[in-house]
């Protein structure tokens, strides 16, 4: 089977994120998915409540299973603080 032209250099992009999932879990479904390369983009790649997923726990794991990581935090950017709303009544 050939890769026509136009579809040769084609990138799949995905995005994920944590959330309350276990390392386990999350590299489960990273290989069900056939993701074979991370790029972690959060400018601060840590994690208090799940140390797993700091960015030295994530370079030493992903590749033992098979899964290049990539710190690439140029790419992402800090969430805006939400307004809050005060009563001024």
């Amino acid at each position: 089977m050939s890769i026509s032209r136009e579809h040769r250099d084609r990138v799949d992009l995905y995005t994920v994120g944590h959330s309350n999932r276990s390392i386990v879990e999350f590299i489960a479904l990273l290989e069900v998915h056939g993701i074979a390369q991370v790029v972690d983009v959060r400018n601060a790649a840590g994690s208090r409540r799940k140390p797993q997923f700091m960015e030295d726990a994530l370079a030493q794991t992903l590749p033992e299973h098979g899964i290049a990581y990539t710190h690439m935090p140029a790419l992402g950017r800090f969430r805006k603080p939400q307004a809050v709303l005060t009563d001024s009544a």
